[in-house]
């Protein structure tokens, strides 16, 4: 069980460096996942944000993937080298 706790962990962890690599991408992002990842960065700054952040950088990284799979996989893979 440990096991599989810690490949959730990682995946978790490659997808918030995902997200931040989209960033770097904006022209290619489409306008609905930059407003979902902009509301997200905003509710970070929250002192209180309940993990809601964590929740819309998903749901933007599951959006990307449905509309946009080659950029979804080329950040992917940056995000898994950088680490």
């Amino acid at each position: 069980m440990t096991a599989r706790l810690r490949a959730i962990a990682r995946w978790m962890a490659a997808a918030g460096r995902t997200a931040r690599f989209l960033w770097t991408v904006r022209s290619a992002i489409p306008w609905p996942v930059r407003v979902i990842l902009a509301v997200a960065m905003v509710t970070k700054c929250a002192p209180l944000d309940f993990g809601i952040d964590e929740v819309l950088t998903a749901v933007a990284v599951l959006v990307l993937n449905r509309t946009r799979p080659g950029l979804m996989k080329a950040c992917w893979r940056a995000a898994q080298v950088r680490a």
